[in-house]
Order: C-alpha cells, then structure tokens, then sequence
C-alpha cells in the first residue's frame, strides 16, 4: 500500500527504471548488427579461444598447480628434515655413562 501512495517512493522507482532503460542501442539491434558482423567476415573463427586447442589438463592448468604443488611438498620436507635435526641436535636423548 505504501509503495502506491508514497511520492518519493515513486519518483526514485521512476528514476530507477529511466536508468535501467537507458541502453546505447536495443538487443534486437546488437544481435542483428553481430549476425551482419559474422556474415561480413566470414565466420568468426578469429574470436575463438585458443584454449579450445589445448590439451584438457594444459587448458585446466593442472600442470602448474601439480608443479606449485610439488614445490610447496618440497618445502615443506626439507623445513621438516632442517627441524627434526635441529631437534636431535638441541633436545635429542643425551647419551649418560652407565657403570
């Protein structure tokens, strides 16, 4: 009820949908202006993405996430090998005399 009686209400739906409606030029004439385009040049194979011609794991790019990924297990090793070296060096079982 509110959203029929209210003036201000009213004016910012107008102002809203001035805004929404205001486009360079209708779809009907942005389609048929891309059909003429495709006719003109002979197809559109130009505008094909390369990536249609690569393989699915290139396209995907699962060769570098599984060469960032072995990196970072690489990393993560040797941080692991430098701390438990460090650990056996520090705190590592002191060797006593028994007698």
């Amino acid at each position: 009820q509110r959203a029929m009686t209210d003036t201000n209400m009213k004016e910012s739906m107008i102002k809203t949908s001035q805004l929404f409606k205001d486009i360079k030029e209708p779809p009907v004439k942005k389609a048929a202006w891309w059909v003429e385009y495709t006719i003109r040049n002979n197809g559109t194979a130009f505008l094909q993405p390369l990536s249609k011609d690569l393989v699915w794991y290139k396209a995907m790019n699962l060769d570098i996430i599984c060469v960032m990924l072995l990196v970072i297990f690489i990393v993560l090793y040797m941080n692991y090998l430098i701390l438990r070296t460090c650990y056996r060096c520090c705190c590592g079982r002191k060797k006593t005399k028994v007698e």
